[in-house]
């Protein structure tokens, strides 16, 4: 072949080759263009969603902040002292109220140490603190089990408050009962004064002297039971509080009724599973009130039957005590209103005794109520909280007296 013609075909065919490579080029750059304006403006989508998402973000941020602000301002406005401890129990949090009342900065310190150095006394959820003022303190759980919140109200001006307005209703009552007692009085006075009279007659034997005599100190002594009653239910409220055992209360009403027991007919039974269960409150008081209950079934039996005074444990940091008897029982009729003051269906009684037994277990934060006795007569079921310490006790047995 001619070497010009040769020549000639090598450069058409370079020509094409390199006018192929141009067009891939143009092909590629042209792609890489519409790449790229697609880049931009996903990157300027993006970039828009993104400025929106912080300025969201900052508002709740400045929202949360608003709010974080006000619930601490709230919670510092709050009437009681709010404390929020962690899980390990350490103080987390605490308005100034709760440092006002406690009388230190209390944040950082485990709440046990906190309150063992601020309370004088806690019985549940009453506190007295060292300087005298009585607190309720209340406790919640955290919703999401991290700790929990205690809530301490200053009760120091409302239970004053209470104790004097139920000091007046007593006074107040006393109006109506030394109306309603005035002829319990005055007819035990004028036999009294009648007997006595009989003792200075000129002749009488010794016989009919010593009779006129115990029937004289008989109406006297009726007299008196009708005056301490009177003061019982007229001073009521709580009595001074202490740690009894239940069983230590039980010894006293066997005391008290000592009596009673050595002159007969009438057989107490005493059951106690609960002896060493603790009570906080008026071992006096409360004897008293289970001593009334117990006579009450005497004279219901008119002295003749048997009569069950048992202590057992609830659960739950409670002790039910039930005095039952064998006697003619209670009307239903009359259920409702046997604790109201001078409420009586006996003759000569003055309405008092269970007002007061009631006014005595009301002051223990206790409960009473008048039940079915499975002796056949009446029973009166008495649930009282046991003290901090208060333990279930062992069964002790059973007493007959």
């Amino acid at each position: 072949m001619h070497p010009a013609r040769r020549n000639s075909g090598i450069e058409s065919q370079q020509t094409l080759v390199l006018e192929e490579a141009f067009s891939s080029f143009t092909r590629a750059s042209h792609s890489l263009e519409q790449t790229y304006r697609s880049l931009e403006d996903r990157i300027a989508r993006l970039t828009a969603e993104l400025a929106a998402a912080n300025d969201q973000q900052a508002q709740q941020a400045a929202e949360n902040a608003r709010l974080c602000e006000r619930l601490t301002l709230l919670l510092e406005a709050l009437p009681g002292g709010v404390l929020v401890i962690d899980a390990g129990g350490t103080v987390v949090q605490a308005n100034g109220v709760a440092a006002t009342l406690i009388g230190e900065v209390v944040v950082g310190l485990p709440w046990d140490v906190v309150a063992t150095r601020a309370f004088a006394h806690q019985d549940g959820v009453d506190v007295v603190l060292r300087d005298g003022w009585r607190l309720t303190q209340s406790e919640r759980d955290l919703p999401d089990r991290s700790g929990r919140i205690v809530l301490l109200t200053d009760d120091t001006d409302a239970r004053a408050i209470r104790e004097l307005l139920d000091r007046h209703r007593r006074l107040s009552a006393m109006g109506e009962m030394a109306a309603k007692l005035a002829h319990q009085i005055r007819t035990p006075l004028s036999a009294a004064l009648l007997y006595a009279s009989q003792l200075a007659a000129p002749v009488i034997s010794a016989t009919e002297r010593q009779r006129f005599a115990e029937r004289a100190v008989a109406r006297l002594k009726d007299l008196d039971r009708t005056v301490q009653e009177m003061l019982t239910f007229a001073r009521g409220g709580p009595q001074p509080a202490e740690h009894v055992r239940v069983g230590s209360v039980l010894a006293e009403v066997l005391q008290v009724l000592e009596p009673d027991l050595a002159a007969g007919g009438m057989v107490l039974q005493v059951v106690c599973d609960a002896d060493a269960a603790e009570l906080t409150g008026s071992r006096t008081a409360l004897a008293g009130a289970l001593a009334n209950l117990v006579t009450n079934a005497r004279q219901a039996m008119n002295g003749q039957g048997v009569v069950l005074l048992e202590a057992q444990p609830a659960g739950d940091g409670w002790v039910d005590i039930r005095v039952s008897d064998s006697g003619p029982g209670i009307s239903p009729q009359h259920r409702e209103r046997l604790f109201e003051p001078f409420f009586t269906t006996r003759q000569g009684g003055t309405g008092l005794g269970l007002a007061i037994v009631k006014s005595v277990v009301d002051a223990h934060h206790g409960t009473i109520a008048a039940v079915d006795s499975p002796l056949g007569g009446a029973c009166f079921s008495i649930r009282l909280p046991l003290s901090v310490r208060g333990t279930t006790g062992k069964p002790s047995g059973r007493v007959d007296a």
